[in-house]
């Protein structure tokens, strides 16, 4: 069972890894735009993208509370809460998932940034999309080795 589970999460690590890997692609090609059409469309694909991967990561996240027994966060911040989180030891029962501190900067922004692909379908801040392609690109970095120390202590099978 635990194996199927971590598989989900794999699955959904797999999927926000991609998305974000193409949000900085998308993000290149966004600034060699030579037109408002191409602009456009760059820019919707960017942020797009941007969505797709932190959802798929907080997916894998929901997911990986779930294995462990843990509930979910609630209230209106529960997507800030999770992080949190994860991000910290449960004493005497599990260490930090999330134990790599510029990681969790990154992750926290590319939070902030989903908000911003979810509600700004009219503004497009070139600079803040910048900032965010290089948080993803943290993120494409430290996720993997992140959860892959975290599971050789919880499940080193």
């Amino acid at each position: 069972m635990m194996a199927a589970r971590w598989a989900d999460i794999e699955r959904s690590l797999a999927n926000s890894r991609l998305h974000f890997a193409m949000a900085i692609e998308a993000f290149e090609e966004v600034k060699g735009a030579t037109s408002d059409k191409q602009r456009y469309f760059r820019r919707g694909s960017f942020m797009h993208a941007m969505l797709a991967g932190y959802t798929s990561f907080e997916n894998a996240m929901k997911d990986l509370t779930g294995l462990l027994e843990e509930p979910l966060p609630a209230g209106h911040d529960w997507h800030r809460a999770l992080i949190e989180r994860l991000a910290a030891p449960l004493a005497g029962q599990r260490p930090a998932v999330l134990d790599d501190e510029r990681l969790v900067i990154a992750i926290d922004a590319l939070r902030g940034f989903r908000h911003v692909a979810a509600h700004a379908y009219d503004r497009f801040d070139d600079d803040r999309a910048a900032v965010a392609a290089s948080k993803a690109g943290v993120f494409l970095d430290g996720i993997g080795p992140a959860l892959a120390r975290f599971r050789a202590v919880i499940d080193p099978d």
